[in-house]
C-alpha cells in the first residue's frame, strides 16, 4: 500500500502541546488563582480533541532541564520565574489528564516541541495525517511532512503549508533557517542583528538555505562587500552582520531545530486507554455518617446483642443431655445505624464530611462537573451548598467558578431573597437594554424597596462596553461574544434582581456573588 493511500485508511494522528496550552494560560490568568489556569488547560485540551471519531491522541510535555540550556546558558532566561505553585498545578493538570484516558508522553532533556516532532515523523511514516495542535511557531517546521496542518490554539485556526508560505515567504521545511537568521526574542535567541522576516526571506530564496548562504559569502574574493559578487548577495552591512554573528547564527540554527530522536515508545498511541475511576461504590458505602457537625442525632448505636446464660451442667442422672444450644453471633465491634428523620426526599446527603468527599471524588470522576478543576473544589461547594440547604447536586448545577470564587447563578440569589420568611413580594418592574427594575416588599417593613440597574453602571463596573458587540461569525458558526452583548437586557435583569436581593435580604447571598456580577457567562 502507498502512502497516500495509508493515509486515506489510517486515523489521524493529533498531538497536543501541553506546554504551551498551560502556560499561554497561566500567563493570561496571572492575577486570579493559579487552578484558573489548569481549568483552562482542560478545556484547551479538549477542544483540541472535539468529537473524537476515532483520531489518536498524545498530550506532549517538557521534562526536565532542555538540552537547549547546556548549549546557551541563557536560553529562555529572560522569562520570569514561575511560581512553585504553578509547577504544583501543571502536575496536577498532567494527573488529571492521565486519568482521562490521554497519554501523556515526556523525555527527559528534551521539550514538548521535540517529542512532538518526534512523533510526528513516526506517525508520518507509519501513513497516518498528523494534526500539530499548539501555540508555537517553531512546529510549523513540521508541516513540511506529507498530509500534516497545525492547530494554532493560540486563534484556533488551521494552518497548511500553504499558509506558511503566505506567512513566511518561505515553505516548512525553511523555517528552522529563518527563525535562525531573525532569531526569537521570546527564547532569548540572538540571531543576526540587523537581518529582519524579509531580508531573511529574501536572503534564504536565493540561498536555499544558511549553509548555501555561508558558502557563497566566503566566495566573495577577499572578503569584500562592495564587489559585483558581493552585492550579489546583499547589501554590505548585511554581509558585514552576517560575518560577525556566523557562530551566533550557527548556534540559533541549533537552538531552532526539531529533535526527532526523543525516546518515546510510539507505539502506545496504538493502545486503548479508558478514564480512570478512583472511586467505587464500595468505597462510598463504606463512609459511614459518622461526623458530629453533619449527622446530629441521626446516628444510633444499638446496644450489643446479650449472649444467652449457658445452661447448668447435665447430672449422671440426666439419661440423655438435651443438643447444647449454640451461641448467638457476636459482632466484633458495635453495629452502627443510620436512622433518617424524616421522609428520604427530605434529607440533605451528604450527611458526613467522608460522605461529603467520597461524593465529590465520584462526582469528579464522573466528568459530569468539568468546570471544576478538581475534586476538592466539587466538596467545597457541595458543603457550601449544605450551608445553604441545598442539596449537593443541586448546589453544583448552580455553581460556577469565577476568578477562583464559587459564583451562584443569578436565579439561585434572586430565588433564596423570594423564599425568604419575610418576604411579601419579588418582583420584576420593566426595563429593556438600557436598563432593569426589580421591587421588594418585607412584611416588616411598610414600603416597599425598588432598585434601578442600568447599562452605565455594568460599563462602569467593568462588565461591558456601552455599544455591545456586533455578531461577526457567520450564522453556522458559533459566536464568541458575550452574554453581555448576546442578551444584554437578560443580564441587567439578573444583575438588578441580585442586588436588590442584597440589599433587602442580606442572608440570601451570604456573601456571595452572582456568576453575572463577576462578569462570567453562565
Amino acid at each position: 500500500m502507498t502512502v497516500a493511500a495509508a493515509q486515506q485508511s489510517a486515523p489521524e494522528v493529533l498531538l497536543i502541546d501541553l506546554s504551551s496550552l498551560f502556560w499561554n494560560a497561566w500567563h493570561a490568568t496571572a492575577a486570579t488563582a493559579t487552578s484558573e489556569a489548569g481549568k483552562i488547560a482542560v478545556d484547551a485540551v479538549r477542544r483540541c480533541v472535539g468529537d473524537n471519531d476515532g483520531k489518536l491522541v498524545a498530550i506532549c510535555c517538557d521534562s526536565g532541564k532542555s538540552f537547549r540550556k547546556d548549549l546557551l546558558p541563557a536560553y529562555k532566561a529572560q522569562r520570569p520565574e514561575k511560581d512553585q505553585s504553578a509547577y504544583n498545578e501543571l502536575g496536577q493538570l498532567k494527573k488529571r489528564l492521565a486519568d482521562d484516558g490521554y497519554l501523556l508522553w515526556g523525555v527527559d532533556g528534551f521539550e514538548a516541541d521535540d517529542v512532538i516532532a518526534t512523533a510526528a515523523t513516526l506517525a508520518s511514516k507509519a501513513g497516518h495525517p498528523v494534526r500539530i495542535a499548539s501555540a508555537d511557531k517553531d512546529l510549523l517546521q513540521l508541516l513540511a511532512l506529507p498530509n500534516t496542518t497545525a492547530l494554532r490554539t493560540h486563534n484556533w485556526s488551521t494552518v497548511t503549508a500553504k499558509e506558511v508560505v503566505a506567512k513566511f515567504g518561505i515553505e516548512p521545511d525553511g523555517l528552522r533557517d529563518w527563525l535562525a537568521l531573525v532569531g526569537d526574542a521570546s527564547d532569548n535567541i540572538k540571531g543576526c542583528p540587523g537581518v529582519g522576516p524579509k531580508t531573511a526571506t529574501k536572503l534564504l530564496l536565493e540561498n536555499y538555505d544558511i549553509d548555501g548562504l555561508y558558502r557563497r559569502i566566503d566566495a566573495i574574493p577577499g572578503g569584500a562587500t562592495m564587489t559585483p559578487e558581493a552585492r550579489a548577495v546583499s547589501t554590505p552591512a548585511i554581509l558585514q552582520a552576517l560575518k560577525d554573528n556566523r557562530e551566533s547564527v550557527l548556534l540559533a540554527r541549533k537552538l531552532v531545530e526539531l529533535r526527532t530522536d526523543a525516546p518515546i515508545e510510539f507505539d502506545e498511541i496504538y493502545e486503548r486507554r479508558e478514564p480512570k475511576t478512583t472511586t467505587t461504590a464500595e468505597d462510598f458505602m463504606s463512609q459511614g455518617p459518622i461526623d458530629a457537625d453533619f449527622s446530629d442525632d441521626r446516628i444510633s448505636t444499638p446496644p450489643t446483642p446479650t449472649p444467652e446464660a449457658p445452661k447448668a451442667e447435665p447430672t449422671k442422672a440426666d439419661a440423655a443431655p438435651p443438643a447444647p444450644t449454640p451461641a448467638p453471633l457476636q459482632p466484633s465491634e458495635p453495629v452502627t445505624a443510620l436512622t433518617v428523620q424524616g421522609p428520604f426526599e427530605m434529607q440533605l446527603e451528604p450527611m458526613s464530611l467522608p460522605q461529603a468527599f467520597m461524593l465529590g471524588k465520584a462526582l469528579y470522576d464522573s466528568r459530569l462537573y468539568t468546570r471544576f478543576p478538581n475534586a476538592q473544589a466539587i466538596t467545597a461547594v457541595m458543603i457550601r451548598g449544605r450551608e445553604m440547604g441545598v442539596p449537593a447536586l443541586t448546589a453544583l448545577d448552580c455553581f460556577h467558578v469565577i476568578e477562583g470564587k464559587p459564583a451562584p447563578h443569578a436565579h439561585f440569589i434572586a430565588a433564596r431573597a423570594e423564599a425568604h420568611t419575610d418576604c411579601e413580594y419579588f418582583m420584576f418592574v420593566g426595563g429593556d437594554a438600557t436598563y432593569a427594575e426589580y421591587e421588594t416588599k418585607r412584611r416588616s417593613q411598610p414600603k416597599p424597596i425598588r432598585h434601578r440597574y442600568t447599562i452605565d453602571d455594568a460599563v462602569a463596573a467593568g462588565l461591558c462596553l456601552k455599544e455591545a458587540a456586533v455578531r461577526m461569525a457567520p450564522m453556522d458558526q458559533k459566536d464568541h461574544r458575550g452574554n453581555w452583548d448576546k442578551r444584554r437586557a437578560e443580564m441587567l435583569r439578573k444583575t438588578a434582581a441580585v442586588q436588590l436581593a442584597r440589599i433587602a435580604y442580606p442572608g440570601a447571598a451570604m456573601g456571595l456573588y452572582s456568576v453575572e456580577e463577576l462578569g462570567g457567562d453562565a
